[in-house]
């Protein structure tokens, strides 16, 4: 392709610059600029905003390189502005060139109003304009997350989440003070930047405040239904003020802390329908880690009445600070009164209903009352003897506890006094095992022999044996003196004892599980206790109480049983079973009754350690079965019983009778409260039965189509 040349005169002037143009200039044009116009790209095609498959493209100085978010109006793309080299969002209108002239002036509107506004918790606008057919405008590239995003998989921390609403309403605030209000206040539209500052952005449907400035139609709901406030979802342009953008917060807050929005229905229409005519579920009660505080706080900006919520977003912020701060909010809950009150003002037809089915059902109660005046409920009064009886159990247990408590605490003063005596000390570390012999054969005789207050279910000298073991279980010393095991390695006795020491470095006395002897075949409990000596382990003493008697405290109406945790045979597994040690049923050397695990899982249960310092638990069941029941019937059917722990030692006392049967009075007047009951049910049918068919119709009948 050849150039034209153009003979000019010397005085003609470039187009485009003014400068001279040489005798021979090609197009008109002096040479640099046309260098200039031959080196320029040409025009970039039409921009498609719904193709995000050639990314990265051109886009006028913009290179688009992905897109990051996509709504109903518009697409925004992370983007390099070439002319300054940095990163920057593009929102432009998803139709692109066939944008109508409403969706151009809503979107323009937007420009205009992000560009109005400069905080640093609003994502500020940068360039407003056009490229082939397109309209667009650039802003602040929030490398982040959004709030909708954080909070997807669960809710937030409540602090955190009050810190990041107090930081969208002081930027809402902003907005506000300038005529702006942002109308879809949501958690996706609250992005985290990398610094874990709210931004606020999308102010797709935003409008001014000053009247006449709103582009949309009277009538048009616009907003996200489940965040937007009654009069936005009633379509009420009148009544928006900054008080739905408060709103929008509170339902935001509501979300963070609970992980769903306060209304969320199947369709957008139900949800608007429960927005303007249904109160939203407490806050606490869908997660009750809320604070109070914050819970009242967001219940104040769910309020239906725009005049009832915070005055200004800003008073919105100050309240979540207070909150945050530690100090006293100031808004207050709702009265039980104003939630009926509010509920009568929004249904009245119901409200009419319900005043007057009430109205007839207290009239209808009253009388049903004076009838039944004479027949006083027989089940209530001999619940009241039984639960008079239960308590007495239950308090006779604990004393019985106390005083088994106080008979250990007793009987273990002789076994710590020789477990620490200086002479036996000496004999074990020097290993004079025949030494240490002796004196236990001398110390428990004398133990035995001596008077004391100290009794073992009634015994007068309650220790069966002593025992002198190594630190491996071998039996040193013995008293009474007979044949018998030499090895006790597997027994709770010698493991708890010298655990004790190793938890104190100084022996305490250990309450044992109950074993089952390989001497006389009887159950028994162990006091034991290390014999230490300069924080060394030097073997444990350990005197036997057998458990071959009843239990005291027995009289013919009530009786007692003692259960303990069973120590398993030497060389089983370990189990977790409890054995009825002494029961009445109970004659002399019997086999006593071993329960397993899920036989007594409704009992109170110590902790580990067994000691005699702690307090006992107590507690009682209305429906206890005795497990001696299977070998003695006279123990079958229900048992009245208190329970108590005997200090923490893993023995538990179990003090029973028989519940109270109903008297010939009780049965008649019984007859008379299941005539009147049946009288109130069929009543309460009368009454409930319409209010419920209006509510079922209210909730699935046919709804008129809206405009």
């Amino acid at each position: 392709m050849s150039a034209e040349t153009t003979n000019r005169p010397a005085s003609a002037a470039c187009p485009r610059c003014g400068r001279p143009l040489p005798a021979q200039a090609l197009a008109g044009q002096c040479p640099a600029c046309l260098a200039a116009a031959l080196l320029r790209p040409p025009a970039p095609p039409p921009v498609d905003a719904e193709d995000a498959s050639d990314l990265p493209r051109r886009f006028g100085d913009y290179e688009l390189l992905a897109e990051v978010a996509r709504g109903g109006m518009g697409v925004v793309f992370r983007a390099r502005q070439i002319s300054l080299n940095r990163t920057v969002a593009v929102k432009m209108i998803l139709a692109g060139q066939l944008s109508g002239d409403a969706a151009v002036k809503r979107f323009r509107a937007e420009a205009s109003a992000v560009a109005r506004l400069q905080h640093p918790g609003i994502v500020a606008a940068h360039e407003v304009g056009e490229v082939a057919g397109t309209h667009f405008f650039s802003m602040d590239f929030v490398d982040g997350r959004s709030l909708a995003d954080m909070s997807r998989t669960a809710p937030l921390p409540a602090r955190r989440a009050a810190r990041y609403v107090r930081d969208a309403a002081e930027a809402i605030e902003h907005a506000h003070r300038h005529d702006i209000l942002h109308r879809d206040v949501k958690p996706s539209n609250l992005l985290i930047d990398q610094d874990d500052r709210v931004r606020v952005t999308d102010f797709g449907v935003a409008c001014c405040l000053e009247a006449g400035a709103d582009a949309t139609a009277s009538g048009a709901v616009l907003g996200t239904p489940s965040y937007m406030s009654p009069e936005q979802a009633s379509g009420h342009r009148s009544r928006q003020g900054p008080a739905a953008d408060v709103y929008s917060l509170g339902a935001t807050l509501y979300a963070l802390l609970t992980g769903r929005p306060p209304f969320q229905a199947d369709t957008p229409l139900e949800t608007l329908r429960q927005v303007v005519n249904e109160a939203p579920a407490r806050p606490r009660v869908l997660n009750r880690n809320i604070p109070a505080d914050l819970e009242t706080i967001a219940l104040k900006c769910l309020r239906k009445e725009p005049a009832q919520r915070y005055a200004s977003a800003q008073a919105l912020a100050d309240d979540l600070r207070r909150f945050l701060e530690g100090q006293p909010i100031l808004a207050r809950r709702a009265s039980q009164l104003d939630r009926v009150w509010r509920w009568t003002r929004r249904n009245p037809a119901l409200a009419a209903l319900t005043f007057f089915s009430v109205l007839l059902a207290l009239v209808l109660a009253t009388a049903a009352t004076l009838r039944l005046a004479d027949a006083q409920s027989a089940a209530t009064r001999l619940a009241e003897r039984n639960a008079a009886a239960l308590s007495a159990c239950a308090a006779d247990a604990a004393r019985q506890a106390e005083r088994m408590r106080f008979e250990l605490r007793e009987l273990s003063r002789p076994v710590l006094e020789f477990a620490r005596d200086a002479s036996l000390v000496a004999a074990m570390g020097r290993g004079e095992i025949s030494v240490a012999e002796a004196q236990l054969h001398r110390a428990a005789a004398a133990m035995n022999a001596a008077e004391s207050d100290a009794r073992w279910v009634n015994r007068a000298a309650p220790f069966e044996s002593w025992f002198l073991l190594d630190t491996n279980g071998v039996l040193l010393a013995r008293w009474p003196a007979r044949p018998g095991p030499t090895s006790f390695a597997d027994h709770d006795y010698l493991h708890g004892a010298m655990d004790n020491a190793a938890a104190s470095g100084l022996g305490a006395v250990h309450v044992s599980h109950v074993y089952r002897s390989r001497v006389d075949g009887l159950h028994k409990v162990g006091l034991s206790v290390a014999v230490t000596e300069g924080g060394r382990v030097l073997g444990v003493v350990m005197a036997s109480l057998s458990t071959a008697d009843t239990a005291p405290l027995n009289d013919d109406a009530r009786k007692t049983a003692l259960l303990a945790r069973l120590d398993p045979e030497p060389g089983d597994a370990a189990t977790n079973q409890l054995v009825v040690l002494l029961h009445p049923a109970y004659s002399a050397k019997v086999p006593a009754v071993v329960l397993s695990a899920d036989e007594f899982k409704d009992f109170p249960q110590p902790s580990a350690g067994r000691e005699l310092a702690e307090p006992e638990t107590k507690t009682s069941a209305a429906a206890y079965r005795d497990p001696v029941a299977s070998r003695d019937a006279a123990y079958a059917g229900e048992w009245l019983a208190g329970l108590a722990v005997v200090g923490n030692t893993g023995l538990l006392l179990v003090n029973q009778v028989r519940p109270l049967a109903p008297s010939a009075e009780d049965r008649a007047l019984a007859r008379d409260e299941r005539f009147w009951k049946g009288a109130g049910v069929g009543l309460a049918t009368v009454v409930v039965l319409p209010l419920l068919l209006v509510l079922l119709w209210r909730r699935f009948g046919p709804r008129g189509e809206t405009g």
